[in-house]
């Protein structure tokens, strides 16, 4: 008897869940009513996916009520005289796929942001049916990565390579996309600054793919090279190396010296990398505050 109840208890909780109230402290019955429009769309998408075991139930209840209270928030800030009934081309999509991804903070806000977007006179238009899929296809590091566009005042963003020159007037790639100069010089903190700007690489790679960053051949500031330069460990370390200032006892990257054999200069190349118009919208409607 007592498990029944239990087990009643945990399916009453979710259904409440799985239909929150949005607006409900609107001071209009219009926006009320758009409210309750988004909470039925929100009951109808998610009810069925919680039938899970009772781990997963507890945890898929935690993430539903956290993006019920994303959406929640958005719809927030939006003035009353600016809200419009939540479009189900946009909203039923956006909703469906969310519930695979709603684990992960920022994609879950990114969804959250959107389906705000698409109930605003102001952004309606900007919130293209294209973004669900965008979404989708962003990992929680290419959503913080895509942010660093924004922050910047011309939403661009520089990537450089090392160059290597031979004696003999060869040249070759020693180090491609880097994104950000390496600060440190411990061994392990080295080593995990080069995996996230691997990481990095990777999702400039996606974001490229996605039509969301586009490279500026036109583009170029020499300050570029002086911020890959300056504080870049890996730099100066194989500039000490090619010039004898270390040896090969005391070189800190010694899987580079096969490399490094008749190099003579190594060149910094730097490439801009910017926010597309297609871009620019995306991240206006899905990422900023």
């Amino acid at each position: 008897m007592c498990e029944t109840e239990t087990t009643n208890t945990n399916n009453f909780s979710l259904l409440n869940i799985a239909t929150p109230k949005f607006l409900d402290a609107a001071t209009t019955p219009a926006a009320k009513e758009i409210g309750d429009t988004l909470g039925n769309i929100f009951h109808v998408i998610f009810y069925p996916f919680n039938r899970w075991s009772d781990k997963l139930r507890l945890k898929h209840q935690a993430e539903l009520k956290a993006y019920a209270t994303d959406i929640e928030q958005e719809l927030n800030k939006i003035p009353v005289d600016n809200l419009l009934d939540p479009p189900i081309d946009v909203v039923g999509p956006a909703l469906e796929a969310s519930k695979y991804y709603i684990n992960h903070d920022d994609i879950r806000k990114m969804f959250a942001k959107l389906i705000a977007a698409s109930m605003n006179s102001d952004t309606q238009d900007l919130a293209h049916h294209s973004f669900v899929e965008i979404i989708k296809q962003l990992s929680p590091h290419d959503a913080a990565f895509a942010k660093l566009f924004i922050e910047t005042p011309d939403y661009s963003i520089p990537v450089g390579k090392y160059i290597a020159h031979t004696y003999d007037e060869k040249t070759f790639v020693i180090r491609d996309n880097i994104l950000r100069p390496i600060s440190c010089s411990n061994k392990s903190d080295v080593e995990a600054e080069m995996l996230s700007n691997e990481l990095d690489a990777i999702s400039l790679t996606n974001l490229l793919r996605l039509g969301i960053v586009e490279r500026d051949s036109d583009y170029r500031r020499d300050s570029f090279d002086d911020y890959l330069i300056c504080d870049d460990f890996f730099y100066s370390e194989l500039n000490d190396f090619i010039s004898g200032i270390s040896n090969t006892e005391t070189f800190f990257f010694p899987e580079y010296i096969p490399m490094l054999d008749d190099v003579s200069e190594i060149e910094v190349s730097t490439s801009v990398y910017k926010l597309t118009a297609f871009g620019t919208a995306f991240m206006h409607i899905c990422c900023s505050e």
